[in-house]
């Protein structure tokens, strides 16, 4: 099986698929967008682009990254992680829009989509549902078969997504 663990924010997307119980790849889409360092994509940038933008952008990523339905690579599953609130309102609005078109941009796939609780893939993996970046590195380098070294927080996040998401789809125990 092929499952996709998906790790959103306001300015990419991390995905990390787990095929068969093991690392298969990661991407951050828009990668233009990833590379940038966090102080270049601050939204209070004169002249960068909105949060519609971001988003047309992400899926426009996606779009192109996603092989079709019928082709090998397509994702059996996909797990997004649900968004945290954060002490913004604005930002946890843009968060939700972020991850409900990403979900429904797989469920026009005939995809099937899990929204996961921050709290509940944490606990439920690293046994601490306040497990910070460095306990879900270390999880993900002790647990997944296959998985590099030198991957971003997000993508390692993506990661466990996807391995939890692997284990209630019963292709891992």
């Amino acid at each position: 099986m092929n499952i996709w663990g998906i790790d959103t924010n306001t300015y990419y997307l991390a995905l990390t698929s787990i095929v068969d119980g093991k690392y298969a790849a990661r991407v951050l889409l828009p990668a233009e967008r990833a590379a940038l360092p966090p102080s270049r994509r601050k939204k209070s940038e004169r002249g960068g682009p909105s949060s519609r933008e971001r988003q047309d952008a992400m899926l426009d990523a996606l779009n192109a990254y996603t092989p079709v339905p019928t082709a090998i690579g397509h994702p059996d599953y996909v797990y997004i992680e649900e968004p945290p609130y954060v002490n913004s309102v604005k930002t946890f609005a843009e968060l939700t829009s972020v991850v409900m078109v990403t979900r429904e941009f797989f469920r026009l796939y005939g995809t099937p989509v899990g929204l996961v609780n921050v709290s509940t893939w944490k606990r439920e993996t690293t046994g601490n549902a306040k497990a910070d970046k460095s306990e879900v590195r270390g999880w993900a380098l002790a647990f997944i078969p296959g998985i590099p070294d030198n991957l971003t927080e997000d993508e390692y996040d993506a990661a466990v997504i996807a391995m939890r998401g692997a284990v209630a789809a019963g292709d891992v125990k």
